[in-house]
Order: C-alpha cells, then sequence, then structure tokens
C-alpha cells in the first residue's frame, strides 16, 4: 500500500460525516481503527500492511494516471503504487476502492477491483 493510504482512507471518513452518512463519533472510532491497524502492520481481516514510500518511478506513473484516467493526485498515486508493485510482484492484482473514478481506472489497468460493484 502506498504510504497515502492511511490518510486517503481517513479523508474517505471524515467526508462522509461531511455529507451527513456518518456520525462524527463512529467516523473518529473508524479512524482510530485505520490508524491502529496501520501502525500494527496488519489489518483485522488478517492482511499484511506493506508501506510502499512515494519514490520517483510512483511519482511519474501517478502523472501519467492523471492524464491517462483523469484521476486526482491521491488516487493517481495509489494507482501508480499499486502498478508498480504489481511490476514487483504480480500475485498484487487487487485494487480495493471506494472512488468510482479510482475503480474504472484501476479496472483499465487489469486489476480484480474490490468494490467494483461502484464500477
Amino acid at each position: 500500500m502506498s504510504a497515502l493510504t492511511q490518510v486517503e482512507v481517513s479523508s474517505a471518513i471524515w467526508g462522509k460525516v461531511r455529507t451527513g452518512h456518518v456520525a462524527a463519533s463512529t467516523a473518529q472510532r473508524a479512524a482510530s481503527d485505520v490508524r491502529r491497524q496501520f501502525a500494527r502492520g496488519t489489518l483485522d481481516a488478517g492482511q499484511e500492511v506493506i508501506e510502499i514510500p512515494l519514490v520517483a518511478p510512483i511519482l511519474d506513473a501517478a502523472s501519467r494516471l492523471c492524464g491517462v484516467h483523469g484521476l486526482r493526485a491521491g488516487d493517481a498515486i495509489q494507482l501508480a503504487t499499486a502498478l508498480v508493485a504489481r511490476g514487483v510482484d504480480p500475485s498484487c492484482a487487487r485494487f480495493g476502492v471506494f472512488d468510482q473514478r479510482l475503480a474504472v481506472a484501476a479496472a483499465r489497468e487489469g486489476f480484480a477491483v474490490l468494490g467494483a460493484e461502484r464500477v
């Protein structure tokens, strides 16, 4: 996962508060859970969290993805990180997403998209 993922997830959680879909107290608990899971390096579902730093190949790929798919910077970094990881380890073939535009871009880049009901 990109080093940016924890911030992206927290942003999505608090965005639900701003739109009135989630209570602030619920968001606070969820954001705390996210920080805890990232700090320990394992998601509650048991998957290992490997934080990938923002290095030049990721930033270069993200810049390209902005133009190809019309992605926002953070989304492009997320997808670029997955592309670089998949280039190193082809088993990195799944991409979890809540954003429709990012889901479509990930599918076009050949990922099995988790959250695909939004595509």
